[in-house]
Formats: C-alpha cells, structure tokens, sequence
C-alpha cells in the first residue's frame, strides 16, 4: 500500500505543477504526504486489532466474514448517521447499515442459530471494533443517548413483518 501511495503521490505532485496552483497547495500536498506512513500505521494498527478481536470470538470462518465484512462497517455506518447534520445524509447512512445488516437477521443466518448470549458477545465486540475507527459522537440534545448509539439487537433475528 505505501508503494501505491507513493505512485499517488507523484502523480498528485506532477498535477499540481501542470496546474500552475498557487504556492500554499504543493505545501499542502508535501505536508499530506509527509503524514502517509502514521497514516499507514493507523490503518494497520486498526485492521490488527480488529482482526485480533473477531479472531477471539473463535467464530466458525463464515461467521467471522460476515462480522468483518458486514456486522462492523453497518454498525460503523450507524454511528456516522447518528453524528451527521444532513437529514438526507442521514437516511443514506441509515439505508445503507440497514441494507448491509439485513442479511444477518435473516432467520437461515448463521448467526441466528447461535444463541442469544453469543449474538450479544459477538455484537459487542463489533460495536468496539466499529468505535476504534471513530470518535465517540457529541452529545444531542435533540436525540436521546440510546437512540444516537443504539446498536442493541442490530443482529437479532426481525421477523419478516417487522421492519428492520
């Protein structure tokens, strides 16, 4: 990945000089650049201890995919639409985490045959994981605690005539 974006980078470098920019956005991008490899060493730290995480809940290999791949970032993009200012920004994270859990609540899931007690353990452990990518959301007058945050139940199994 640092290779990548060190190709990035020249290119972003030879566009920028093409353009003629004023001088403060080389600054700009030479300051960016300079914050590549702590940035490369935030991403990895984060993937790490997600991964390190899941790996603990001993989840058979399909239930761990489906925690890393759908459980986390739907829990994530729940979080970001309790924080965003936009109505419509947030619908779309809304619709988005809804779209992407809806496969886990499905009654023939995987996760729906393990018991209550393991969904719980397991939907912890996602709604941490998800909260190591961000900062804890301000406070809202306007919505309460448990609605900005709730991630309670994102896995439970919804009946189909319940929407999710």
């Amino acid at each position: 990945m640092g290779e990548r974006l060190s190709a990035i980078w020249h290119r972003l470098e030879a566009v920028a000089d093409a353009a003629n920019l004023p001088a403060r956005a080389p600054a700009h991008l030479q300051k960016a650049q300079r914050l590549t490899t702590a940035m490369l060493t935030t991403i990895a730290f984060f993937f790490s201890t997600v991964q390190q995480r899941v790996e603990a809940l001993n989840l058979a290999p399909d239930l761990e995919a489906a925690v890393l791949q759908q459980l986390i970032p739907a829990i994530y993009l729940e979080r970001m639409a309790a924080r965003h200012t936009s109505a419509e920004r947030q619908a779309c994270l809304s619709a988005l985490s809804t779209q992407m859990l809806a496969p886990l609540r499905a009654p023939d899931h995987l996760l729906q045959a393990l018991a209550a007690d393991k969904r719980a353990e397991i939907e912890q452990v996602a709604s941490n994981c998800a909260d190591l990518f961000s900062a804890p959301a301000p406070p809202c007058k306007a919505v309460t605690a448990s609605a900005q945050c709730s991630t309670t139940g994102a896995i439970a199994s919804v009946p189909a005539s319940s929407p999710p």
